[in-house]
């Protein structure tokens, strides 16, 4: 844990609530039986169930933090690569964040689960791979729909007199499409009933 601690100080603007927590964190999660979640965790620490979900919802530089324990585990002399790869992992249920069709090289075709994209440093000489990054592979449909809810930028000279006039044409163009749609329905029950 020394190397640890030694690497949380050499992150910048990481305060010291936060280091002490990471020290705890990673001893825990060492001594954890079964399942690795906020109630376990306070059972096998000082720190409350609160404590834990409070600090897993600020971001923690793990980009920076595992370059530094990479640097501290491959001698400089050797040679290295990187190294970028996706993981299928099969999922089942509808309820699973991400879950959509991604190519599975096991079987060889698309299938229905998650897929992880990992950034590694191989030491060529040892033979070993050490992850430096891991992310999520979003679904075609969250992509979808980011994109097709992104607003368009207004630009830094436009001032309130214009937004307040498009805000305006917006609404009348609302209005005209809800009478459109009141004549068109009216003349849908003069169709039904002749």
């Amino acid at each position: 844990m020394k190397i640890v601690e030694t690497i949380l100080h050499q992150i910048d603007g990481l305060t010291q609530p936060k280091r002490n927590f990471m020290l705890t964190l990673f001893s825990t999660i060492l001594i954890v039986c079964g399942k690795v979640n906020f109630t376990n965790l306070s059972r096998y620490s000082n720190k409350s169930e609160r404590t834990y979900r409070r600090h897993f919802n600020e971001p923690f530089p793990f980009l920076e933090f595992n370059s530094y324990l990479i640097k501290e585990a491959i001698p400089s002399s050797h040679q290295k690569i990187l190294a970028i790869d996706c993981s299928f992992i099969p999922k089942a249920g509808n309820k699973t964040f991400g879950k959509d069709y991604f190519f599975n090289g096991s079987s060889g075709r698309a299938e229905k689960g998650l897929e992880v994209s990992v950034i590694s440093v191989i030491d060529v000489d040892s033979n070993i791979g050490y992850s430096l990054s891991v992310k999520q592979t979003p679904s075609q449909t969250k992509i979808n729909k980011v994109s097709a809810t992104k607003m368009p930028v207004k630009s830094s000279n436009t001032n309130y007199s214009q937004t307040k006039n498009s805000k305006k044409n917006n609404k009348n163009k609302k209005n005209s499409k809800k009478s459109n749609n009141k004549d068109l329905k009216d003349k849908k029950d003069e169709i039904c009933l002749v």
